[in-house]
């Protein structure tokens, strides 16, 4: 049941970061179990399909804001070093 409340949780894109932590200690944790039982097969390819997608949204959301703050700082140092203060 947990992994169906995590595959929704992933399709609305809310908590990503904590459903793929909490889907790896999941399958670590109930790996017998999860291969022994077959039914579980599509939602665990469903799990994993979406993980994928939203940490590598996560990942280029996270990517372009670094390379934005990287970009304001040079900015903002290259306005330090011109400004000059008159005697």
């Amino acid at each position: 049941r947990l992994i169906y409340y995590l595959i929704l949780l992933l399709k609305s894109g809310r908590g990503v970061e904590l459903c793929s932590r909490v889907a790896v200690f999941v399958i670590k944790t109930h790996n017998r179990q999860l291969v022994a039982t077959g039914h579980l097969s599509t939602p665990l390819l469903e799990l994993r399909r979406l993980v994928r997608l939203r940490l590598s949204e996560s990942r280029d959301t996270v990517g372009f804001n670094l390379a934005a703050l990287r970009a304001v700082a040079k900015m903002a140092q290259d306005h330090k070093s011109s400004f000059v203060v008159p005697d």
